[in-house]
């Protein structure tokens, strides 16, 4: 009777609705357990319970996750992104910004502008924020800048990949 169509938009729905919950109560899981640690502390402040919103959900591992935080930063007032730059050169930020918020197992399954059957990432709120962040830290990077270095961190995930299983450490 029902039309699948319906039904996987509904069940997409229910789907994001849970991983918003689920952001949620890790974020109180995680006020309550610094509070438990620190019974002298103040409580938190508005823009730590923001923080440990959005840090909960990072590195994003899966493009389902990469759909339920665009919807988190989308939907929520709550959730902002705090990346702090630091440092001289752009490319390094670029990196180390993208490799906080995307796991290397995920962004191998992504390329800027989705080619070769890819999750295309340009046109992501996160990436918009990101590109923001840092052409506003560094005198004179352009979009150019930030989408040549984005593009290639994303194209070597699968070599950084790797590179960690033949290190020893897990990938």
């Amino acid at each position: 009777m029902y039309d699948t169509l319906y039904i996987e938009e509904s069940l997409s729905k229910i789907i994001r609705m849970l991983a918003d919950m689920n952001i949620q109560l890790k974020s109180i899981d995680n006020r309550l357990t610094s509070l438990e640690k620190k019974t002298n502390r103040q409580p938190l402040t508005e823009a730590e319970t923001r923080f440990n919103l959005i840090n909960t959900s990072l590195p994003i591992k899966t493009l389902q996750e990469i759909t339920l935080f665009e919807d988190l930063i989308t939907t929520n007032e709550n959730a902002v992104l705090q990346f702090y730059v630091s440092g001289h050169l752009p490319k390094d930020n670029i990196y180390r910004v993208l490799t906080k918020v995307f796991d290397d197992s995920c962004a191998k399954q992504c390329s800027w502008k989705g080619r070769r059957n890819n999750f295309a990432v340009m046109k992501l709120k996160t990436i918009n924020i990101i590109k923001d962040i840092i052409c506003s830290s560094h005198a004179g990077v352009t979009d150019l800048d930030f989408e040549s270095h984005g593009a290639e961190w994303f194209r070597f995930a699968k070599q950084r990949i790797s590179r960690k299983g033949k290190n020893g450490q897990n990938p």
